[in-house]
């Protein structure tokens, strides 16, 4: 990578120290997680777009400035900018479904104001019942989406994630998991961990014969992202790791 882009992602993502504790309050099945520990959040922000551009000239160079707010949206989040100098260094975004279709964000808040500026124009104080007694809740027109702000966290995007976190967890939440503890060890700047129903199947199709057709066997992964001097560090670990997935590559070939 040329080091003048690697010396901005560097800067951009340097990690933060702020402790994990917000995973306790995602279920413990959370279909995947990604923390992001970052110095300052809005830096990071801006050194990617920044980047982009750099590497792009003309209508694309526009068209990104134009159109990154738009990765933000499916969190009801019109302004990345005004959110994200508005949180700590911790943003978890996470999905519940297989499909994704349930992302939210969550992180602890150091400017609520901000942040209900940051959100889409659509997201107002919710008149409704509240999802959780005490909270105060803005959502969007059509229910779909919910920005909640629970004592000094925001947790915002797809109604019914946001509702999956607010609830009781009587057995701990991912924070108390294995995986949940593993994240909260890492110095990454960035790290994802996912489940995989695929990965496991494909491989056993292809070593043996299939004994059932109702039977299903989910594998996990944990990526971590580092940025160095020299470009950007990425490393998976999984059940099966990389042969793994050349197995399951060849069996749906």
């Amino acid at each position: 990578m040329p080091a003048e882009i690697a010396g901005d992602l560097t800067k951009g993502f340097a990690a933060g120290n702020e402790a994990t504790d917000l995973l306790e309050r995602l279920p413990a099945d959370t279909q995947s997680v990604t923390v992001y520990n970052l110095e300052d959040p809005l830096l990071a922000w801006s050194k990617t777009i920044i980047t982009l551009q750099k590497l792009t000239d003309g209508y694309a160079f526009k068209a990104i400035g134009a159109f990154a707010p738009m990765f933000f949206e499916p969190y009801g989040i019109r302004s990345p900018e005004a959110f994200l100098a508005s949180i700590n260094s911790i943003i978890i975004t996470a999905r519940f479904d297989i499909d994704g279709e349930q992302p939210i964000v969550m992180a602890h808040a150091r400017d609520v104001k901000s942040i209900n500026f940051s959100l889409l124009s659509e997201m107002k104080p919710s008149s409704k019942t509240p999802l959780v007694n005490g909270i105060d809740e803005w959502r969007s027109a059509n229910g779909d989406l919910t920005s909640a702000f629970l004592d000094s966290t925001v947790i915002t995007g797809n109604t019914d994630g946001v509702v999956k976190v607010l609830s009781e967890k009587p057995r701990g939440g991912f924070g108390s998991t294995e995986a949940g503890k593993r994240i909260g060890q890492t110095n990454a700047s960035v790290i994802t961990f996912g489940r995989d129903a695929d990965t496991a199947g494909a491989v056993a199709d292809l070593m043996s014969e299939k004994k059932s057709d109702g039977a299903k066997a989910e594998t996990t992964y944990f990526t971590e992202t580092r940025f160095t001097k020299t470009g950007i560090e990425r490393r998976t670990v999984s059940d099966f790791g990389l042969i793994g997935s050349i197995i399951a590559q060849l069996a749906q070939d």
